[in-house]
C-alpha cells in the first residue's frame, strides 16, 4: 500500500513487547532473589549487584516501552497517511471522470456543430447549384 506497511510495523511493535516482557520478567526474578536472607560480605556485594542489574533491566524495559509507543504511533501515522492518500486518489479519480465526461460531451457537441455546419454548407451549395442551373437555363 502507499506509504508503507503498518502491519509490519505493528508486528515489530509486538515483537518489542514480547522482548520487553521477557526483560521485565528477568528483572522480577532478580528482585525476588533480593528478598533472600543472606549474611556475609559476599552476600551484601551480591545483593548490591542484583539491585544494580534489576535497575539496569528496568531502564531497558523503559526503553522498550518507549520504542513500542513510537512504533505504534508510526503504524497509526502510516494508516492515517494511507487513508488520506486513498481519499485524495479517489477525489482525483472522480475529478478525472468528470473531466473526461466534460471533454466527451464537448467533443460530441463539436462533432454535432461540424455536422450541422456541413449540412448547412451542403444545403447552401445545393441551393446555389440549383440557382445557377436555373439561371443558366433561363439564359438559353
Amino acid at each position: 500500500m502507499i506509504g508503507g506497511d503498518s502491519g509490519s510495523v505493528r508486528s515489530l511493535a509486538r515483537s518489542v513487547r514480547e522482548h520487553r516482557q521477557a526483560v521485565h520478567d528477568q528483572a522480577g526474578a532478580l528482585r525476588s532473589a533480593q528478598g533472600v536472607e543472606w549474611r556475609s560480605s559476599a552476600a551484601a556485594h551480591f545483593q548490591a549487584q542484583l539491585e544494580q542489574r534489576a535497575g539496569d533491566l528496568a531502564g531497558v524495559v523503559g526503553r522498550f516501552e518507549h520504542l513500542e509507543d513510537a512504533l505504534d504511533r508510526l503504524a497509526d501515522t502510516i494508516d492515517e497517511r494511507q487513508r488520506a492518500l486513498l481519499e485524495a486518489f479517489q477525489r482525483a479519480a472522480a475529478a478525472f471522470e468528470r473531466t473526461l465526461d466534460d471533454v466527451t460531451d464537448a467533443a460530441g457537441d463539436a462533432v454535432e456543430a461540424v455536422e450541422d455546419a456541413g449540412r448547412r454548407t451542403w444545403e447552401y451549395a445545393d441551393d446555389a447549384a440549383g440557382w445557377a442551373r436555373d439561371h443558366v437555363r433561363s439564359l438559353f
